[in-house]
């Protein structure tokens, strides 16, 4: 299991969602938030689309690209 913090975030926003203060209370609220993921980063892709997998569920919103530092990871 991996420990990952959100550094940053760039969301799909096409769904009409034209409010930028709400845009930018979004991706604010994901950025410092801890994620465990399953996946090794050593397997870079299934990685990555895990930890997009995390931020969607938890916004209900799409990731374009996101930045991270990774934490932990426990073999």
């Amino acid at each position: 299991m991996t420990t990952v913090q959100i550094t940053d975030v760039e969301f799909d926003f096409e769904d009409d969602f034209g409010v930028l203060e709400l845009q930018q209370q979004v991706k604010s609220d994901i950025i410092g938030m801890i994620f465990h993921v399953e996946e090794s980063p050593e397997n870079e892709w299934d990685f990555d689309y895990a930890i997009c997998e995390e931020i969607t569920s938890e916004t209900g919103w799409m990731v374009k690209s996101f930045q991270c530092n990774i934490v932990q990871t426990k073999m």
